[in-house]
């Protein structure tokens, strides 16, 4: 990831702010073949860093959906953590 961990700071600290990204725990966890596994060109990109082949599904109550990245996931965990 080209990406530089100040970076995705910024980048979670932008979602949670335009609402894009929810500063809350998801309702549901997805690792799901789908996902993760083999490379398809059908697996989605990373919220957080925009880089395709996202592992992570979070899904909350009304329909938002983030995909992400591992490495992106626990920046995101420690800034949320952060936050309280």
């Amino acid at each position: 990831m080209a990406v530089s961990y100040e970076e995705l700071q910024a980048r979670i600290r932008a979602l949670i702010a335009s609402g894009d990204l929810p500063d809350e725990r998801p309702q549901v966890h997805e690792v799901s073949e789908r996902l993760g596994g083999f490379r398809s060109k059908r697996r989605p990109t990373c919220l957080i860093c925009g880089e395709p082949d996202a592992v992570l599904g979070y899904f909350w109550i009304g329909g938002r959906v983030a995909y992400l990245h591992a490495a992106c996931d626990a920046v995101w965990m420690q800034e949320r953590q952060e936050e309280t």
